[in-house]
């Protein structure tokens, strides 16, 4: 392909991704998802420091399934950014729609993979040699080429990249499934696409847990994929439904609150929690077309914000975990005063949010924005570029 021709697709790529208008409400919900992980990884400190919210564990206990409501959202927004443009197979447009997605998850993924090295290169060094099964070296390129949920079991070097290696197996497949996505055309068969997805997902884990098979490994890709697939339909069916005289913002409250308590009722009943996932489609889609108060707040300046750093803590928190947990012991936190130990979670979280900002405004948005540029032709203005390009994941 000539360059200026391959500029210009670059260009007419681009200007398609800029067409729809941005849903500020789904950036913002991102912030509660990764809040949710963010206390399921924390749930026995938290416990521990404050026995009365013990009532409340099994509800924490669910957090983990923050991560599901990431992935129905990347398919949603995805599918809602990029389903016309793929309308027919193209390799530029591909090849571009795999940069961006590089642009948006890999530099983080980067700088924290790479203080993880230096650390454990240090740490072996010294003579205080790590878990040698999760830091091989086979691992760590497996986590640099993100396919470390793919085929393996372990979850090695950094437990949370485990859900990006599976987001980038969806980017790989994205192009072929809205190009079949895009051609439903009715409400109704596009909820049945969406439903079978889920159905197919859930139905999955639930035989898994009930033959006693492990639910992690390989089968992180079952669990993208189905979360993916529906969430790509929801984009689709953003797209052609119309209804108006639906409660949308009632329906979207409703869902964020069934949803932990069907997944914990499930956990008690030896069920996956994930069977719960199409209560998460409800709570996207439900967001998506809301208004009023629930739209104005989750799409406010701060939930905004928030919502563009929720990658950054959901890869930073982990690491401050390991670094809190030595310095700081639960037993020693279990034992200070009641006001001493809300002063120390109040500093907890400000660290969380601080170093999370950081990171994204230090590392992620400048790396963005560089990878991006590299895309395009010395001429194509930058800003225009960054505000094109939808805020689909973590």
């Amino acid at each position: 392909m000539p360059i200026a021709t391959h500029q210009d697709s670059l260009r007419q790529h681009l200007a398609a991704s800029s067409e729809s208008p941005g849903i500020p409400a789904l950036t913002g919900i991102r912030f509660l998802a990764a809040a949710a992980v963010v206390v399921f990884h924390y749930r026995a400190e938290i416990v521990a420091v404050f026995p009365v919210l013990t009532a409340v564990q099994p509800l924490m206990n669910t957090g983990y399934l923050g991560v599901d409501l990431f992935f129905t959202l990347s398919g949603f927004v995805l599918a809602y950014n990029y389903l016309t443009t793929f309308q027919a197979l193209d390799l530029a447009k591909y090849g571009r729609f795999l940069w961006l997605r590089i642009a948006r998850i890999y530099p983080v993924h980067f700088a924290v993979l790479g203080l993880l090295a230096v650390s454990v290169a240090v740490a072996a060094h010294h003579g205080h040699v790590p878990h040698s099964s999760g830091y091989s070296f086979e691992s760590l390129v497996r986590n640099l080429l993100l396919i470390q949920a793919w085929f393996w079991s372990e979850n090695s070097w950094y437990g949370p990249a485990w859900s990006i290696s599976a987001e980038w197996f969806a980017y790989l497949g994205f192009p072929l499934a809205a190009l079949w996505i895009s051609g439903f055309r009715s409400a109704r068969s596009v909820l049945i696409g969406g439903g079978f997805a889920l159905l197919g997902m859930a139905g999955t884990f639930t035989a898994m847990t009930l033959l006693g098979h492990p639910t992690f490994g390989p089968q992180a890709l079952v669990r993208i994929t189905g979360e993916f697939l529906a969430g790509c339909f929801l984009g689709r069916l953003f797209q052609i439904d119309r209804s108006q005289r639906v409660p949308w913002a009632v329906l979207a409250v409703v869902g964020a609150i069934a949803f932990p308590l069907a997944a914990s009722w499930l956990g008690g009943h030896g069920l996956p929690g994930l069977d719960a996932a199409p209560l998460l489609a409800l709570v996207v889609y439900a967001t998506a077309r809301s208004d009023g108060s629930l739209a104005a707040w989750l799409g406010g300046r701060t939930m905004v914000f928030l919502g563009e750093a929720s990658y950054a803590l959901y890869m930073t928190h982990e690491l401050i975990h390991l670094v809190v947990g030595k310095r700081f012991p639960v037993e020693a936190l279990a034992r200070l005063g009641l006001i001493q130990k809300v002063a120390v979670s109040v500093g907890g979280v400000t660290v969380f949010l601080l170093v999370a900002s950081m990171t994204h405004l230090l590392i992620e948005r400048p790396a963005r924005r560089w990878l991006r540029r590299m895309a395009l032709s010395p001429s194509t203005n930058p800003q225009r570029a960054s505000n094109a390009e939808p805020s689909a994941t973590m």
